[in-house]
């Protein structure tokens, strides 16, 4: 990889923005429920992406459930920015990281209907596919100590994944499609070898996409009214009553019930 950027200021900037988005998560929201408040915010959650916010799968990233896995997050982002972004430029850096994070989005909800999701996990373990490819194409494996230190950050992140709580669905999803985009980032891959990449990645794009699509919708998924209403409230109280209707009708089409539209006093046109 040649040195392109002299600051890892992508890597900075999301630092910042996460944190900013935390502050107003404590200090602003009218809701006191930590996962409506990620809700709000642009946590991912099924019921309002198929009712339209879409861009759920990539503001998860934003969104964090405490101070402690703000922090841990940060702190991931951080050593790996400081080491492929400067390398490769925050552009490369930048494009690994979100599809990363939509990779990550698009296996929860392939995965599971009833998940709040947030973090930007997906998108480090997308980066940290990356970080396997720049070790392996310079073979620095062949060093005992970085291959230590390889298996070490290998068995910590897999044993992540058994905590309570964490989506391994969501890191799996985004080490897979960093590990994907990150190859043709790759310097020490020739253009064979990148276009069997390529062709493999547009394959488990189709495969991907196509369940996906049989997952488009919430089945007979238990759903959560009173989430919905809070948060349906919430807009309404500050100022967005149009689109507080708009979307308790779209979530009525998604559920198959017409409660939560006439909740707000909306009614069908």
């Amino acid at each position: 990889m040649k040195r392109t950027a002299k600051l890892p200021v992508v890597t900075f900037a999301l630092i910042g923005i996460t944190c900013i988005v935390m502050i107003i998560m404590w200090l602003f929201l009218p809701l006191t429920n930590t996962a409506e408040q990620a809700i709000f915010m642009g946590a991912y959650y099924k019921p309002f992406i198929l009712a339209g916010e879409w861009w759920r799968m990539m503001t998860v990233l934003l969104v964090h459930g405490s101070i402690g896995h703000l922090l841990a997050n940060c702190l991931s982002l951080l050593s790996l920015g400081i080491i492929l972004e400067t390398m490769s430029g925050s552009l490369r850096f930048l494009v690994v990281f979100l599809v990363s994070v939509f990779g990550g989005s698009l296996f929860v909800f392939i995965g599971d209907n009833t998940s709040v999701a947030v973090g930007m996990s997906a998108g480090i373990y997308g980066l940290f596919a990356w970080y396997l490819h720049y070790i392996w194409s310079r073979q620095l494996y062949r060093d005992p100590s970085m291959m230590n230190s390889i298996l070490r950050t290998v068995a910590i992140n897999v044993l992540i994944n058994f905590m309570p709580g964490i989506s391994w669905t969501a890191h799996l999803g985004g080490f897979l499609f960093g590990l994907i985009v990150s190859s043709i980032f790759v310097p020490e891959f020739d253009a064979a070898k990148k276009k069997h990449w390529a062709i493999a990645g547009v394959l488990f794009m189709i495969a991907t996409g196509t369940l996906a699509y049989t997952r488009s919708d919430m089945g007979n998924t238990p759903v959560y009214l009173g989430t919905d209403i809070n948060l349906l409230e919430t807009y309404q109280k500050i100022g967005l009553d149009g689109y507080s209707e708009h979307l308790a009708k779209k979530l009525d089409a998604v559920y198959g019930t017409d409660v939560l539209e006439m909740y707000t006093g909306g009614t069908y046109e």
